[in-house]
């Protein structure tokens, strides 16, 4: 059997990028998940006088990605940021049992985790019915979404890429943790947005309606000649994009003034949750950047202003984005 309800991935942070971690230690959350495999076909035209043009073929290049989607929860960004942000082990305790996670990307050097990951349907696991095996994988594009439509959730999507061949698996191997109480959902319901010139953090935009942004950190594949159809490596070769995009009901031409003269915006979006320790369970995420395109929309018949915030280094924050996050999670693999 392959039925969706026991479709399972579970993933283990690399010690380094070339030596895969073969002890699974998480249950990853997602609500869809594929690994796809991409072989390119050599098969070429052979003029023989006939219109039958196609007399042999061989497998070609390799790509493999990792794709997954879902409900966001404050442990999970934790695992995601490291993959895809910053590799930090632990957070740093507070009075009890909260843990602050600081993802500040690194400017002069690619320090982002790899992660081996399994993903296949447990009800049917065997060497005729494999999953599939990526190891070394990369985070190259991460995006959440707050939006009270629907039910609310804050959501993530993740794309992870690799320089190595797809490994059929006929069994899990390591043991994952658990899903239980301390995978907490993030709410957009408990999401408070600000908007500054100066200090980042200080005033409240309460009519933004949705905001997504896109991380992109521009991962390329090297292929050489090295007798397989892998490719030797994954780089960082240019530097990362991200964006933010966002519907804002239009009751003032503040934010407009600053796209017309693209005076630097600083964004706190902060999403909050139950009480834990001496705090509470957050995910902040501190964008710095200018407008790079603004559109008019209406929607229910009220009018909104569509705009698109690209980054831009703050000496202060020493980056263009920072994200930290409080949870119980103590460490991370």
């Amino acid at each position: 059997m392959s039925v969706k309800i026991f479709k399972s991935a579970r993933a283990g942070l690399d010690a380094t990028r070339t030596t895969s971690n073969t002890a699974m230690t998480r249950a990853l959350m997602f609500d869809t998940a594929f690994a796809q495999q991409d072989i390119a076909t050599i098969r070429p035209v052979t003029l023989r006088a006939s219109y039958n043009g196609f007399l042999s073929a061989a497998a070609g290049t390799e790509t493999n990605t990792f794709e997954m989607g879902g409900t966001l929860t404050y442990d999970h960004m934790i695992w995601l940021a490291n993959t895809h942000i910053k590799s930090v082990a632990s957070g740093v305790k507070g009075v009890g049992v909260d843990y602050l996670w600081t993802f500040l990307p690194t400017a002069a050097s690619d320090d982002i985790v790899s992660a081996s990951i399994q993903c296949g349907y447990s009800d049917g696991i065997a060497a005729g019915q494999p999953a599939v095996h990526l190891k070394n994988l990369l985070g190259d594009e991460l995006s959440l979404s707050w939006s009270k439509s629907g039910d609310g959730a804050v959501t993530y999507t993740s794309k992870m890429v690799t320089a190595n061949v797809a490994v059929q698996l006929a069994a899990f191997t390591g043991a994952a943790d658990a899903t239980g109480a301390g995978h907490q959902v993030v709410s957009a319901s408990t999401t408070a947005v600000t908007v500054d010139a100066s200090t980042i953090g200080s005033t409240a935009d309460t009519y933004w309606q949705d905001l997504k942004w896109t991380l992109n950190n521009g991962f390329q594949n090297l292929y050489t000649l090295n007798n397989t159809t892998a490719a030797t490596a994954t780089f960082r070769p240019k530097p990362r994009m991200w964006k933010l995009e966002g519907s804002r009901y239009y009751q003032a031409k503040t934010e407009w003034d600053a796209y017309i003269a693209k005076t630097p915006r600083k964004i706190r979006i902060k999403s909050t949750g139950a009480v834990i320790g001496s705090s509470v369970n957050w995910v902040v995420l501190d964008l710095y950047g200018v407008y790079t395109a603004m559109k008019w929309d209406e929607k229910d018949d009220l009018g909104f202003q569509t705009f698109t915030m690209e980054p831009i280094y703050d000496t202060g924050a020493t980056a263009d984005f920072v994200c930290t996050v409080t949870s119980g999670l103590t460490t991370i693999t």
